[in-house]
């Protein structure tokens, strides 16, 4: 993606020591950022609740997935931050168990009990248990830009 700006750039005129602002405009590539930096970050659905870590997140997504496409360079730009331990989870790859909020998801231990809202979602897991969720587009990056604020607060 190509942005255009018009620089501020003050020049001097030679003696009289006037600025003069010039406003050719400079374009300037701005790289979008995509799932392939998160490859070592991708797991499987048997994995969720598995990992070493004792606080992680898991994000779930889709790339057909209008909500996910207007978070996604929130989320990975987030994710190359390293402020959380974050795993991805593709969900048509790994064909995500769906169900709509009855309340029971926090505290789920076994993998058997896991589901997903819809996406994007984003969960945290803290000593293999749920132990919060975000679901949508206007919550998760809330999340994501309380952590930037706070990234000096550890778990």
């Amino acid at each position: 993606m190509k942005l255009k700006i018009l620089p501020l750039a003050v020049l001097m005129i030679a003696g009289c020591g006037e600025p003069v602002i010039e406003d050719t405009p400079i374009e300037v590539e701005v790289k979008e950022l995509d799932y392939s930096i998160t490859e070592n970050h991708q797991i499987i659905w048997n994995d969720i609740l598995s990992k070493s870590e004792s606080r992680y997140m898991v994000y779930f997504y889709s790339e057909y997935c209008a909500y996910c496409k207007q978070v996604k360079q929130d989320i990975l730009s987030f994710y190359s931050k390293n402020i959380d331990d974050l795993y991805f989870v593709d969900v048509v790859k790994e064909k995500a168990t769906y169900k709509s909020n009855d309340g029971l998801l926090i505290g789920t231990k076994k993998i058997d009990d896991f589901y997903i809202f819809g996406t994007p979602f984003l969960v945290e897991i803290t000593n293999f248990t749920v132990t919060n969720w975000y679901a949508g587009v206007d919550a998760i990056q809330l999340y994501i830009s309380t952590r930037i604020d706070n990234k000096n607060i550890f778990y």
